[in-house]
């Protein structure tokens, strides 16, 4: 995590020293960033701790993802979410809930 960490800072550094060259934009600067984060295929496990006044909820999930146009993202925690799933392909998204054992498309 230390690693990937390091390799955003200079990533963002690097990008930043050209973008004051060039005078591009923040979306310009984000999307590099993300482009250099992703590269060609990645995989990653997350967690994500979702805080407000009165819960607390933490939620881990795995992803994948090819180029900027496909993604996959499963949920395996907690328990009661595990395995709800979401598949995005390029504008088109679906996501499976193996309660009842249905994909639903996302409208768009």
């Amino acid at each position: 995590m230390k690693k990937l960490t390091i390799i955003l800072i200079v990533a963002l550094l690097f990008i930043s020293l050209t973008a004051t060259e060039k005078k591009e934009d923040v979306y310009d600067i984000l999307d590099k960033v993300d482009r250099v984060y992703r590269s060609n295929t990645s995989h990653a496990e997350m967690e994500m701790e979702i805080t407000t006044p009165n819960w607390k909820r933490t939620m881990r999930m795995e992803a994948w993802s090819e180029g900027m146009k496909k993604t996959f993202v499963t949920i395996l925690a907690p328990a009661r979410d595990r395995g709800v799933s979401t598949l995005r392909v390029d504008n088109d998204m679906w996501n499976f809930f193996p309660k009842v054992g249905r994909v639903m498309k996302v409208p768009p």
